[in-house]
Formats: structure tokens, sequence, C-alpha cells
């Protein structure tokens, strides 16, 4: 059995940080000079290396270019522990990658070539055991492939859980209705939820769990900490959950993927789901500690150890 199934874009990516904004006309600075350096990443594979290093069994739906080995990619799935039996090589094509741009005022600016990630080169999924996965995970990659990795799961029957993003071009309106209303969990920011809220004329976002399926919602909300909204027999409830204090802070990049693979790791362990955002916040605090979406992922012993310190009071 997979404990989770994976899809959405695969990226290779560069944090760049700049002692200025950037403007037209104008030089920017690099403040750091590990620039170079390649973090291997995308939210989806974000979220699926966490969940490994949590000893889960992950299987990822991604597709790479010719320079699978010389950019190291090959090499750092290797050794995630993630079952790559279904990844796709796309010939006479590059791995997708990103800059991510980051001014003083820690405001990011993507920038984002999709490569073998590209619809055109978009998948069935006929051969992928979905019916050994005990969940799934949506995350932001081409219409086209998420259409089709939606049928399978409607098909084989598979909980979905959604991590949410405002992309008009991967969600277009009708096809994100479709997914909210299959989906069980859905995770979004605060900014996102208001969009939803706008998009579908909903007064609050509690009215999203009239689209059926619904059973969480979870907004996160950054130093603020997340907001679990939970569907019971006698009604919705909402409950605060703080976030968990960094040693240090370096890069937020990753933050939300890793409170997912947190989220996650927690439910597929049968927490309660207010455990299960304890568990979220604490993981999104490794990973602000270092550069790099994955590169602070903890283990069971590590995360087990900062929870109960951090939220001894809420579990004793």
């Amino acid at each position: 059995m997979y404990d989770l199934i994976v899809s959405g874009y695969v990226s290779m990516d560069r944090v760049v940080k700049l002692e200025q904004a950037a403007h037209p006309g104008k030089t920017s600075i690099i403040s750091d000079k590990s620039a170079t350096a390649i973090h291997y990443g995308g939210c989806g594979m974000n979220v699926g290396v966490a969940l490994s290093k949590l000893q889960k069994n992950v299987l990822p739906l991604i597709r790479v270019g010719d320079d699978y080995e010389e950019t190291g990619y090959k090499d750092f799935l290797a050794k995630t522990g993630m079952d790559t039996s279904h990844i796709k090589r796309i010939p006479n094509e590059k791995t997708s990658y990103a800059y991510l741009i980051e001014n003083p005022d820690k405001e990011h600016i993507t920038l984002f070539y999709p490569g073998a990630m590209d619809e055109k080169y978009a998948q069935t999924y006929q051969d992928v055991p979905f019916d050994k996965a005990r969940c799934a995970l949506m995350t932001v990659g081409s219409q086209k492939d998420n259409a089709a990795y939606l049928r399978m799961l409607k098909t084989h029957n598979v909980p979905l859980v959604f991590g949410m993003k405002m992309d008009e071009e991967a969600f277009p309106k009708p096809f994100l209705e479709e997914i909210l209303r299959y989906a069980k969990i859905v995770f979004m920011n605060a900014t996102e939820a208001k969009s939803l809220c706008d998009l579908f004329h909903l007064s609050n976002i509690e009215e999203l769990f009239e689209f059926n399926n619904v059973e969480a919602l979870i907004i996160t909300e950054g130093a603020q900490g997340s907001t679990c909204l939970l569907k019971g027999k006698s009604g919705i409830r909402r409950e605060r959950v703080k976030a968990a204090r960094p040693k240090i802070l370096k890069d937020t990049s990753g933050s939300g993927d890793a409170y997912i693979a947190g989220f996650l790791y927690g439910y597929l362990e049968g927490k309660e789901l207010h455990t299960c955002a304890e568990l979220g916040s604490v993981t999104a605090s490794f990973i602000i500690e270092e550069v790099g979406c994955t590169k602070n992922a903890p283990s069971i012993e590590a995360l087990s150890k900062r929870h109960q310190e951090q939220f001894k009071e809420e579990t004793s």
C-alpha cells in the first residue's frame, strides 16, 4: 500500500535573495552566495519528501527531462526513499526549474520553466496503482494532468487532499469547483480563503462545507498559526492552533508544504485533526530553519520531541 500518491509540478529551485527590490533598468545585488545552489522541490514533491522522512510510503507522479542525472535530481530522489517506479522521462526536454526571488521585505517572485511538466506531455495515469493508495494529494500542476489525475481518483474512490493555489490557469473556476466537491481535506492560506469566498460568492469560508465531501478546511496564517474548520455531527467546529517556534528563521520557502506534510503524517497515523494541525505547525518550524524547501525536514523523533516541548499543555 502507498500512504500517499502525489501529483503536481516538480521544480529545481534556486533561491535568490536581493539586497534591494528589483527595478527595470537597475542592477540588483544578490546578497546570498548560495544563490547558485539547486534545491529540489515543487509543492507536491516538498510534501512527499518530508513524509518519506517520516517513514511514509509515497508515490510521486512526475516527469523529468534528459538532465535527470546531471542535475543530481535522480540521486536526490534515490535518497528520499520514495518509490520512483512511475517517474516518466521526456526526451529532448529539461526537468522543470524555478528561480525564487526574495526582496528585503521577504516578498517573493517565482520564475518557472515547466519543461517536462508542461501540459503538452500530460499523462493519463492508466498504469498507476491507485487502488493501493490510502489517499492522494493534488497540488498546482497543468490542468490536463490534474484533470486526468482527478478522474482516476474518482474511479478508484481514493480520498483527495487538496493543496489550494489560486492559479486560474491550473484551476479555472469550473475545474476548481469539481475538485472542491470531491476533496476531503483542503489546505489554503488566508489570502486564498478570501479569494475562494469572492470567486464562489460565499459569505464565509465555512460555506465550502456545502460542497458535499469536504470534512476539514485548514487555513494557515504564518506566524499567527492556523485555523482548523472541522465538520462533525453537531456542526462545524473552529479550532485555533498556534505556530510552533523555530530555533532560527532563515527562509520561509516551502513552509506551507511542510505544514501539509506534518498534518498528513498525523492524519495517516490516525491522530485527531487538531493534533494533525499541531504536527503540521511543528514540521513547518523545522523547514524555515534552513534555506531550501526540504533540507531540514525532521525525523519522527525530532518531530515528536518538538511537538511535546511546544504543545505539552495541549497534549497532556
